[in-house]
């Protein structure tokens, strides 16, 4: 278990990877971002995308769902603050393997049970390019008195 003691400023988690498919994107669309671009080949190739792209939700998901699965099960979360700075650097194809990075970039013990975390993550193509940062803020718990 993890607490906000155990997290230090410039520690960084490598997160794991996973591939969109085309059918997972359009699936992905079709229920929270019903966009044409995200739901078909034709449809993107009237918009500014070259094609079908995935949403930039559900990058922001895949993300979300790995700091939380990976890193935040296991320590002593008691919820989260908001997210901002939310950035689509470009967009995600049909096949492109995505991987996580999670860095810490701010702690303030904010009580004396728990503290804030400012977490910056980061998603990125196996070519290393950016899709995809956000800053989120976590409330941790502090260590139990022994």
């Amino acid at each position: 278990m993890l607490y906000f003691e155990d997290f230090s400023e410039g520690e960084t988690f490598e997160l794991s990877s996973q591939t969109l498919t085309r059918a997972e994107i359009i699936e992905f669309a079709e229920q929270w971002d019903p966009q044409p671009f995200h739901l078909g080949e034709d449809h993107g190739k009237d918009a500014v995308f070259d094609g079908l792209v995935a949403s930039g939700l559900h990058t922001l998901c895949l993300g979300s769902r790995m700091m939380i699965t990976e890193v935040m099960n296991e320590s002593a979360n008691m919820g989260g603050k908001g997210i901002t700075d939310i950035s689509f650097h470009r967009p995600v194809e049909p096949e492109e393997t995505l991987t996580g990075r999670l860095d810490v970039t701010e702690k303030t013990a904010t009580h004396p049970e728990r503290g804030d975390v400012i977490f910056e993550l980061t998603m990125t193509t196996s070519d290393g390019s950016a899709v995809l940062s956000a800053t989120y803020v976590s409330i941790l718990g502090r260590r139990p008195d022994a």
